[in-house]
């Protein structure tokens, strides 16, 4: 059953209104187009059930070995392979990390939106030592390009809140 608490209805956009360390959303909110793949885990590097970035081509290859040949069957195997994740983006408020193991998570909201491709996040989040500035917003972005698709895009935007 579907805790649509957390993953309330939308007509174009798959929507996730509190975190969870359970690494289902990471395959739910994966962007991909046929040329890159990356998975949805959060970009802090933190806390992730399994760091993803895959490129169409990017694959290992071993002989397969039958007990008897015949006509149709295969005689290579391939395995995509992991590459390394260039997703990391390490955020810090006050020296101190975004990390959802320790902070106190305000408000939350990651979308995929199915129009556009786009997956977004939004959160407020209070640090530990909840120093002066120690709330900020931030809003992710990735996508894959149309004109380009052996490229995607990332953005991030932070803004300091006072408590």
């Amino acid at each position: 059953m579907i805790d649509r608490q957390r993953f309330p209805a939308d007509p174009w956009r798959l929507v996730e209104t509190g975190y969870s360390g359970d690494g289902v959303s990471e395959t739910v909110f994966t962007v991909g187009n046929g040329y890159l793949g990356l998975r949805g885990n959060h970009i802090e590097g933190r806390g992730a059930h399994e760091h993803g970035t895959f490129i169409n081509g990017l694959h290992e290859t071993w002989p397969i070995r039958h007990a008897e040949q015949a006509y149709g069957f295969a005689e290579v195997g391939q395995t995509i392979v992991n590459a390394p994740d260039a997703k990391i983006m390490r955020v810090y408020v006050d020296d101190e990390p975004l990390s959802f193991d320790e902070a106190s998570v305000r408000d939350y909201e990651r979308s995929l939106d199915m129009r556009t491709g786009v997956l977004s996040r939004s959160l407020v989040w209070e640090t530990p030592r909840a120093s002066g500035c120690a709330c900020a917003t931030s809003v992710w972005s990735a996508s894959r390009s149309a004109t380009s698709p052996c490229c995607g895009w990332r953005s991030r935007s932070r803004t300091p809140m006072r408590r």
